[in-house]
């Protein structure tokens, strides 16, 4: 079938003046586009300097309060001996992706000390030293161990020793006979660190065992899509009545759209059935400016979404930004803190995201919350045009500028739509 040639009707120019050539958009820094709310307010109005001290001096703070509660990994490791030891002090703290950490690693060791006596936390560092080694060697299944820890009458001291040895030793799997406190290797770790990596594994479980209300943990970006599958299926099996699983695209550093794969703890149900959210968590929004060069909305919101250990559907926006181009946008994130979002901005900065005025609001923000957006455009390369028999540019640019000024913007507006 023959095509038909595409008919534009006619065209022209939406006004007379002669214009200049130039070239928009060399750079991202060329374009530069800044959000106006609802107030016709730019949301940048507010920040920088102000956010900056407030933000050093909460900082601060926080590194005081984290220095009197937790004591030097040295400290730590003097209370246990061997090879096991020097991994666990080395261990990263960063578990809960959108929690402090509930207790400092210190206090597991301090209950292990204090419900065992020496030679039990000599035999319980041994037992974990050779389940370690049988993990590291790849070897499935094989005879199921099991060591006592000793008779605990009180119930109390029995929860508090198996919180603590499963938080020390991830890969350990605590459970009592009668008062009788035993311990095993976790098989179901032990399958998981050969879908990822022992440090994953680790990771996992330790917050798996915490049940901190609200808390993510996210894998680390994956491109291929069988083995998430694998890693979903697998969760889902075991543990898919206590958290569920869900992918979020990510770009790495070299480039790759990868996808990771966030878990987080199920909503609690009642007696009626209905979910149920306490109020203390399900009202906490946070809204703030976020900055972000050569980016799309989206991918910024991925970024912000591994950062914090959620998903990219707990953020709201007014609106997509270009992506060439260093933009300044409303954002608001429900279930996070304005303290934990300030504890994210030095991770934010390596993916050349930037965050200001962050301040807690009372609900999301919907497509369309704005008033518009303001332009500041750089041309480069300007010159007249061949054969204009004037040859003052800045009288052209200056005409060019008047010229959409009075064509696109209202009269009590023109002064402000555009500055050369």
């Amino acid at each position: 079938m023959e095509e038909k040639p595409l008919d534009l009707g006619s065209l022209s120019y939406i006004s007379d003046h002669i214009g200049f050539y130039g070239t928009i958009k060399n750079s991202s820094a060329d374009f530069v586009v800044t959000e106006i709310d609802v107030n016709g307010q730019l949301v940048t109005k507010v920040y920088k300097e102000v956010n900056e001290e407030l933000q050093t001096q909460q900082s601060n703070d926080r590194n005081i309060k984290k220095q009197e509660l937790c004591p030097s990994a040295v400290e730590i490791k003097d209370t246990l001996d061997g090879d096991i030891c020097e991994a666990l002090v080395v261990k990263t703290d960063h578990v809960f992706e959108d929690q402090d950490v509930p207790e400092c690693e210190e206090d597991q060791y301090n209950v292990l000390n204090t419900l065992l006596c020496l030679d039990v936390v000599e035999s319980l560092t041994n037992f974990a030293c050779s389940v370690r080694s049988a993990f590291e060697s790849k070897v499935t299944g094989g005879e199921q161990r099991e060591l006592s820890l000793g008779f605990f009458p009180d119930k109390n001291s029995r929860a508090s020793l198996h919180s603590a040895v499963r938080q020390a030793f991830p890969f350990l799997l605590t459970f009592t006979r009668s008062t009788e406190v035993l311990i095993r290797p976790n098989l179901d770790y032990q399958e998981l660190s050969l879908l990822t990596s022992e440090e994953e594994a680790d990771k996992f479980f330790t917050f798996l065992d915490a049940k901190v209300e609200n808390s993510r943990f996210t894998f680390q970006p994956d491109v291929c899509k069988e083995h998430r599958t694998s890693v979903h299926h697998f969760i889902s099996k075991k543990f898919g009545k206590l958290v569920e699983t869900k992918s979020f695209s990510e770009k790495c550093t070299d480039g790759q759209q990868k996808l990771c794969i966030t878990v987080r703890f199920r909503e609690r149900k009642g007696l009626s059935g209905k979910r149920q959210r306490s109020e203390e968590t399900s009202d906490i929004f946070t809204a703030f400016t976020l900055e972000k060069e050569n980016l799309e909305t989206l991918e910024s919101l991925g970024y912000l979404a591994s950062a914090l250990g959620v998903l990219p559907s707990d953020f709201s926006y007014a609106g997509i930004k270009d992506k060439k181009a260093i933009t300044y946008q409303s954002v608001v994130v429900k279930k996070v803190t304005p303290d934990r979002l300030r504890e994210a901005e030095g991770l934010l900065e390596k993916k050349g995201l930037k965050i200001y005025n962050i301040h807690p609001t009372i609900q999301h923000l919907h497509l369309g919350q704005l008033s518009g957006n303001h332009f500041s455009i750089v041309v480069r390369d300007v010159r007249c045009h061949t054969g204009d028999p004037s040859e003052d540019l800045e009288r052209r640019v200056n005409e060019a500028a008047h010229k959409i000024k009075v064509l696109l913007a209202p009269a009590e507006r023109q002064d402000h739509l555009i500055s050369v």
